[in-house]
């Protein structure tokens, strides 16, 4: 589903805001941000846009911002029943999903490694189970959005 934004959308998206007694500082900010998504987008808003956006701003300075505004205004879409789904969930649980099929990868390949480095089987056993453990701590104790 590709939604295309409306001029008219960023002027609701204002009043949204400030009727969430949003900062102005912060309403500032988000506006601007949603011109550089929408400018990087063509006006328009998809998983797959989103998905892209994530990748193209996740290396600069304020990309907790960027994504923050982007956050925003994708709720103020469900809010608005313009979508049904809050696409920036969609997307940040769908690269989540991604991101522990890469760490499967990085364990089998961690484990070719101890391997080669002539580890013995406990010792690989051990320390594959102690990074699971690790990784289910991080999973059980991350910061949600």
């Amino acid at each position: 589903m590709i939604l295309t934004i409306l001029p008219q959308h960023s002027n609701s998206y204002t009043l949204w805001l400030q009727n969430h007694r949003y900062q102005s500082n912060t309403i500032r900010n988000y506006l601007q941000d949603l011109k550089t998504f929408l400018s990087f987008s063509k006006n328009q808003i998809s998983r797959d846009l989103v998905t892209a956006y994530f990748q193209e701003v996740s290396s600069k300075n304020n990309s907790r911002r960027y994504l923050a505004s982007l956050s925003s205004f994708c709720q103020f879409l469900v809010d608005q029943q313009l979508t049904t789904t809050n696409l920036y969930k969609q997307t940040k649980k769908h690269l989540r999903r991604q991101t522990s099929l890469s760490t499967k990868t990085l364990l089998i390949q961690y484990q070719n490694y101890l391997i080669k480095d002539n580890k013995s089987d406990l010792t690989i056993k051990n320390y594959i189970n102690d990074i699971h453990q690790y990784f289910d701590w991080l999973k059980n104790n991350e910061i949600r959005n």
